[in-house]
């Protein structure tokens, strides 16, 4: 894999492969929400490996030769790119045709003569424009010399591509790309992907981003489409607004049967990893379309965007303020780009799957209408009439049993421990740490008792994407959708998915690899050899956990060209004497901002590792008191069940959209599969200690050579080697992965010491008060206390996380929803512990 170099015996190079050739297998569809998409346009060995750059077009992507074509090759080529489908021409007739718009005008009341007709008119305008083709060709040409100053290269995976084609040529079924939203350039960037890659000119949902007049004409006639005004505040109930949701629906439905190619964002730019309620409202269309059968079936293609740097993604929020945002201002954007080197960009396509026989269509009632016949190919859908396969459609996923032996209607946050067990615990060299699970006790441990249970549906994290389940979506999602409850939890457990898939299939960049050593480990400084070998061992842990980087070469050059594009925030010391560089990070809360900023895509990749190593640092932090000074971390032994139920307290804390975790798995799953990580990675070690009967195997129990071979003792005595088989695990030291547990600690403190803030915010302000007024009061009083930056998606994710545990209670008024303080928590006693709780996880 790699290739030592020394020089003058002390410098260490490291030249690593190109990573075309050896592409992880990443961006696969779940098996478990989508069993028949699972081998669907999809190969273990892509058929072309390699990248290729769209933004360098030369003499060969035109049918030209020659001086001439070489210096208009770009023109010639767009020229060139053909538009495989258009909407329709009569699409106005089709939407005064279509019955739901009738039955919406009718409720209006009576209108004199073609009234309502101009309404409609009205309507389409405001949504989306004829593409103008000249227009068209000649923006995608200004576009295309753009990329090229702005980005050194924009990688596209040859293999990835020809999967989307594939799936593109499928009859009758279109394309919908869902998108994590990155910057503002994200939408041209995709656009030109799309159509210079043959799959057609997409429409483009425009978000909450406001636009000006001329800007959105603009965009309407490139492919852009928006929301009519008032439609994220529009219900059901209310007759006068229902004909522009009427519209808006059957004009998605004419968009899907032409067969154009939809993208929609997910997330906006300044809130990552949040499902938007414009992203809730496009989702519930196009489920709606497929459900009335507009068209027999959707495949949706979850993309990723992995930038070096991202364009205008370091500066404060507060700063790009609320503004429309007009053509001058784009342009003027552009041109301070220009003025920075933005290094690469990378472009990713997970596996398309089917809306229609996954788990979201069947629990809609859609069936599998279409499966079979000429709709999908029998090559690529095997599936489809294997009966094991139809087996697994017909039957919703279980939770397993709970992890937890004797736990039913207990919370796994208590504790009780046995009388002396702390003193016997300090006498012994080796020391177990193990949780006996309480009887009849209600209070949480340093938490009042007011919390809920655990199996309240406030903690049920979506398992299962029924009807059932309750689905956890960003703040305010109860005016995302006019759709009833069960169905917008299904849309938005589909988005959260679908976020999830696009995070994951999205490419590492060197700069984030590097900005999350600077930022969780080195904030002091570095040596360059240092940081050229944490970045390699960085780069093998990320690979092998099934992730793609969007970079290859030599090691050196890699560090360098990251250190490159953060020379602004960095320090760099050259030491003659030693022949080495010092990497020293600017002690500044912009600094810390920007280097997260650029880290952000780590956390995803090692989030199932971060909590269990905060789980091990809590249960730490209990046990030290009552140890000896000279006791050694290493000499102490966790329980398997303790591990689970610490692990367990820091899942139902966070949700799963900010660990980057596909929301399809309860929370047993994730405990069981944190802990094995854990020993893989080597931060535990199975231990078996002395005088106890433990199971410190590491493989599922079921096969296990001690339950293989169980003693048969048909005694009367009641000994305690009758007792359940455990494992346990000391702390352990990864070869080649120096303060790894540390490191895996400071990848969540941002998030926790958010939380850990907003709960120091509640005693802070006013009750009752709008929500928006309470977000934007809390990144004020996070920026006065602590040393970095506030996010503001950290922020609304303490939010979502208080609304659903209790600690915060929305009442709905005349004047709107009003967020209210509930009763337990007006005690400051009660903060306290809730606060002391979250600070027990904070790595400083």
């Amino acid at each position: 894999m790699r290739t030592w170099l020394c020089v003058g015996g002390q410098r260490v190079e490291v030249v690593l492969p190109f990573l075309g050739r050896c592409h992880p297998d990443s961006g696969r569809c779940c098996q478990t929400c989508t069993p028949m998409s699972w081998d669907g346009f999809y190969s273990e060995r892509f058929p072309s490996l390699g990248f290729r750059d769209i933004s360098r077009v030369t003499e060969k992507d035109t049918r030209f030769r020659g001086w001439l074509a070489r210096r208009v090759c770009g023109l010639l080529a767009v020229c060139s790119w053909r538009i495989p489908a258009d909407t329709p021409g009569d699409l106005p007739a089709r939407l005064c045709r279509s019955r739901r718009v009738q039955d919406a005008a009718a409720a209006r009341g009576p209108a004199r003569g073609d009234g309502w007709k101009e309404k409609i008119l009205e309507l389409l305008g405001d949504i989306q424009a004829p593409l103008s083709l000249l227009m068209l060709r000649i923006c995608h040409w200004a576009l295309l010399k753009l990329l090229s100053r702005l980005f050194l290269s924009v990688q596209l995976h040859r293999g990835q591509l020809e999967t989307v084609l594939r799936a593109a040529s499928t009859p009758r079924v279109p394309l919908v790309f869902l998108s994590t939203h990155k910057s503002q350039l994200d939408g041209p960037l995709l656009s030109f992907v799309l159509f210079s890659q043959g799959l057609g000119v997409p429409r483009v949902t425009v978000g909450a981003q406001g636009c000006s007049p001329r800007l959105r004409s603009l965009l309407r006639r490139l492919g852009g489409v928006f929301l009519p005004a008032g439609m994220e505040q529009q219900t059901r109930r209310d007759p006068e607004d229902a004909l522009p949701g009427a519209v808006l629906a059957a004009y998605v439905e004419e968009v899907l049967r032409s067969r154009q190619p939809l993208l929609i964002f997910l997330e906006e730019p300044a809130v990552p990893l949040h499902l938007s309620a414009s992203a809730r409202r496009w989702l519930a269309l196009v489920q709606g379309a497929v459900r009335a059968g507009a068209v027999p079936d959707v495949l949706l293609v979850p993309v990723g965007i992995g930038y070096d740097v991202v364009p205008g993604g370091s500066q404060p929020e507060a700063a790009r303020g609320a503004q429309p945002l007009g053509i001058g201002a784009c342009l003027w954007a552009a041109l301070r780009a220009l003025r920075r080197n933005l290094g690469c960009v990378r472009v990713d396509f997970a596996q398309p799957f089917s809306l229609q026989v996954g788990q979201w269509g069947r629990s809609l009632g859609m069936g599998a209408v279409g499966v079979s016949g000429d709709l999908l190919s029998p090559s690529l859908w095997e599936a489809a009439v294997d009966p094991v396969s139809s087996v697994m459609l017909r039957c919703a996923p279980t939770a397993p049993s709970s992890p937890f032996p004797g736990v039913r209607g207990q919370k796994p946050w208590q504790v009780r421990r046995e009388a002396g067990g702390a003193a016997a615990a300090a006498q012994h060299p080796r020391h177990v740490v193990s949780r006996t699970q309480p009887q009849a006790a209600r209070s949480l441990r340093g938490l009042p008792a007011a919390l809920p249970h655990p199996s309240h549906p406030v903690f049920h994290r979506p398992g299962h994407l029924d009807a059932g389940n309750t689905g956890l979506g960003a703040p305010g999602s109860t005016k995302a959708t006019s759709l009833e409850a069960p169905e917008e939890e299904l849309v938005t457990n589909l988005g959260l998915h679908s976020l999830s898939d696009s995070v994951s299939c999205s490419a590492v960049m060197s700069v984030g690899i590097t900005s999350a050593l600077l930022l969780h480990k080195y904030r002091e400084g570095v040596f360059l050899s240092r940081l050229m070998q944490d970045f390699a061992w960085l780069l093998e842990e990320i690979l092998l956990r099934q992730r793609d980087v969007g970079f290859s070469g030599q090691l050196r050059a890699l560090v360098q060209h990251s250190l490159i594009l953060l020379r602004a925030r960095l320090h760099l010391y050259h030491l003659s004497p030693l022949g080495d560089v010092l990497v020293v990070p600017e002690a500044s809360a912009r600094t810390w901002m920007e280097l997260g900023h650029h880290s952000a895509a780590i956390l995803p990749i090692f989030a199932s590792e971060a909590v269990g190593a905060c789980a091990i640092r809590a249960l730490l932090a209990e046990v030290m008191p009552f140890l000896e000074p000279t006791s050694q971390a290493s000499s102490i032994i966790f329980s398997q069940d303790e591990l689970h139920c610490k692990t367990l307290e820091l899942l139902q804390l966070l949700p799963p959209n900010v660990l980057g975790l596909r929301p399809c798995q309860p929370l047993g799953c994730w405990s069981e599969d944190i802990v094995d990580k854990l020993v893989l990675c080597g931060v535990l070690e199975p231990e078996e200690p002395e005088g106890e009967h433990w199971v410190c195997d590491t493989a599922p129990r079921a096969f296990s050579r001690r339950q293989a071979q169980p003693r048969m003792d048909f005694s009367d005595s009641d000994s305690e080697d009758e007792g359940p088989l455990r494992r346990c695990f000391k702390l352990g030291e990864p070869q080649g992965s120096p303060r790894l547990l540390l490191f895996l600690c400071r990848l969540l403190s941002p998030v926790l010491g958010t939380y850990a803030g907003a709960v120091a915010f509640l005693g802070q302000t006013r009750w009752p008060q709008p929500e928006a007024a309470y977000v934007e009061e809390l990144l004020q009083f996070l920026a006065k206390e602590g040393s970095e930056l506030p996010n503001r998606s950290l922020a609304l994710s303490s939010l979502q996380t208080f609304k659903e545990m209790g600690v915060l209670e929305e009442v709905r008024g005349p004047p709107g929803p009003l967020l209210h303080l509930a009763q337990p928590f007006r005690s400051s006693t009660n903060r306290e512990r809730l606060e002391a709780f979250i600070q027990q996880f904070i790595q400083p």
